[in-house]
């Protein structure tokens, strides 16, 4: 499937999760269907509160289901020019009921969600705690919050004191209950605010940004999911970290529990 003749002249799809991350469920209307076979299919909703695989975040499933009895089963969820588009195999009734106009409710998987909200807050946590601990920005250069969970960041491997340093900072800041605050300015706003986020050069223009900063760290731009205090993030994990192969960056890699 083309997803941009998909998508084409979609309105923006309202992101749930941009506002509040806990939502498990969500009513909305269908704006476009693509059978995928008889049993698969490409949807399209008004709103979506599943986050699409993207900022190294996985991508949500779930179900989707409508009141005459049809049941998609959301196995991927795709963002492109701003529209969300579930994709899944229909468990239940028929796809034909499923059409521009059908009410649906919305489910994600809970507990995959809520590890990668906690995953990610504990990303952004570590970041500012290897700056601290090294004294130079830590620039990520990608990441991944499914498994394995790492961040990769560019430059030399710091040495090993840095790194335990960083893991110790990171566990007080777990344990100090620090807040995670969610923001929505202007592309503009967005540039003086957190003009020294790594990932500023990476991000799609957008007349609306949304900021994320835990309290006492730097403001990032971020369109990922978080918990609202870093005690929800539990126990952090530090397993290991390695060169990439070109020599350029370093892969932390850590788990949640």
């Amino acid at each position: 499937m083309d997803l941009k003749l998909l998508v084409k002249d979609l309105p923006r799809t309202e992101l749930i999760y941009w506002t509040d991350s806990y939502t498990k469920s969500f009513e909305s209307e269908v704006v476009r269907v693509a059978p995928d076979g008889r049993k698969k299919a490409y949807l399209v909703t008004k709103a979506s509160a599943f986050h699409a695989k993207s900022g190294g975040q996985p991508s949500d499933t779930g179900k989707i289901t409508t009141d005459s009895g049809v049941t998609l089963d959301v196995k991927k969820v795709m963002m492109l020019n701003e529209v969300v588009t579930h994709y899944g195999s229909v468990t239940e009734g028929d796809l034909v009921k499923i059409q521009a106009g059908t009410k649906v409710k919305g489910e994600i998987n809970w507990i995959e969600r809520y590890s990668a909200m906690r995953k990610h807050t504990a990303g952004h946590l570590f970041d500012y705690c290897l700056e601290v601990a090294t004294g130079k920005p830590s620039k990520t250069v990608d990441s991944w919050l499914g498994e394995p969970c790492y961040v990769t960041y560019a430059g030399k491997t710091p040495d090993e004191s840095a790194i335990s340093k960083a893991v110790k900072l990171e566990i007080e800041g777990i344990r100090k209950g620090l807040l995670v605050r969610v923001e929505f300015v202007s592309y503009e706003r967005m540039l003086e605010i957190a003009r020294d986020a790594p990932n500023i050069a990476r991000l799609p223009k957008s007349n609306l940004m949304r900021i994320v900063t835990i309290e006492g760290c730097r403001p990032i731009p971020c369109g990922g999911t978080h918990v609202r205090n870093t005690k929800e993030i539990g126990e952090f994990q530090f397993q290991k970290i390695e060169k990439t192969p070109d020599g350029e960056a370093f892969r932390v890699y850590f788990g949640v529990e």
